[in-house]
């Protein structure tokens, strides 16, 4: 069980033993030009030394390879296991975010935050490149020096982890609700003839069988305010995007100017939200007011709740490193010779 809980399996095929390889369709060939002959197996024998070996591996050396060789594929391969697992949770949280989103909004009976075409939009034009760029963060020099967390921790931590995730969507969901309601309720009311009039009048419990009973003004009205809103959204996205590069590391520790695949995709994505946004509600970014400044504050908000989740984690995370490295010393010290 030890092998398949790790994060990466290597195997050494073993050179063949003489007495075994008497066959006319085995050839061998030795290297001479070495100090030590080297003997070279054919594929049949290659195929006889993985079916004798029980550890499924996905790298196979040879007997001469260097150490410095395998500890640096072990080094890439811890790069690109962190990271997938940072970009999958990053994945999971958006995508939970988007979740929550629309259930509040359906609890509270308002309009929408978001139609199915934005959430088309965001989750396989917005947050892929995000998942990518995050994928191909670079890699962290102690990886080798840290004892990689197996399966029977994350599912010991699984609700912890659910808990991390509904802390870190609370604000971007609270602020994209808030500034969806706003934007709208300033809308309509440069656009109706009365300025007493409220959006409440379109919530679902003030409408007829459940449904909006709406103008075409209102729809429009409607339109630009989600438009705005899921622009925001994004932003936001984004910005908590930059939490999940480092899992333990704090964003003012850390070289976010290292980062070129976050900082590209991160350009890209606002770029295309622009285009989107413009080409569905050109009238979205018209009409803001001095309340919309508050949206500055919001960034700030989920980066700070993104700290506190990490420094809860880190801590966590360092008593378990600790706690691996006394049981390796211990086992280390009852096995080694005397």
């Amino acid at each position: 069980t030890v092998f398949t809980q790790a994060d990466l399996s290597l195997s050494l095929d073993p050179k063949p033993l003489l007495p075994c390889i008497h066959s006319k369709s085995v050839h061998l060939s030795i290297d001479q030009s070495a100090d030590n002959s080297i003997i070279y197996a054919s594929p049949l024998m290659m195929d006889l030394s993985k079916a004798i070996t029980t550890i499924p591996s996905s790298f196979v050396y040879s007997s001469n390879t260097s150490m410095q060789e395998v500890f640096f594929h072990v080094c890439v391969a811890r790069r690109y296991l962190r990271n997938f697992g940072q970009g999958l949770g990053f994945l999971v949280m958006a995508q939970l975010t988007i979740v929550f989103a629309i259930l509040v909004c359906n609890i509270g009976g308002t309009p929408l935050l978001f139609q199915g075409y934005h959430i088309i939009f965001v989750v396989w034009v917005v947050l892929p490149p995000l998942c990518i760029a995050i994928l191909l963060a670079p890699a962290r020099l102690e990886a080798l020096s840290e004892f990689a967390l197996k399966n029977e921790d994350h599912f010991l931590d699984i609700n912890r982890i659910f808990v991390y995730y509904l802390l870190r969507s609370a604000p971007i969901i609270a602020g994209n609700i808030a500034l969806f309601l706003t934007t709208l309720q300033l809308r309509w009311n440069s656009d109706s003839d009365s300025d007493s009039e409220s959006i409440s009048d379109h919530f679902y419990w003030q409408a007829d069988n459940g449904s909006l009973i709406g103008s075409s003004s209102w729809e429009s009205t409607q339109a630009s305010s989600q438009a705005f809103s899921t622009f925001v959204f994004t932003c936001m996205i984004i910005v908590s995007s930059a939490g999940f590069l480092y899992r333990n590391t704090s964003l003012w520790n850390s070289k976010m100017k290292e980062q070129t695949p976050w900082w590209c995709a991160s350009i890209v994505v606002i770029l295309l939200q622009l285009v989107f946004t413009f080409s569905i509600s050109p009238e979205a970014f018209s009409g803001l007011s001095s309340w919309h400044f508050l949206l500055f504050l919001l960034p700030f908000i989920v980066v700070a709740v993104d700290e506190i989740v990490k420094a809860h984690d880190s801590r966590l995370y360092q008593r378990f490193q600790k706690r691996e490295r006394l049981m390796f010393d211990t086992l280390l010290g009852m096995h080694s010779p005397k």
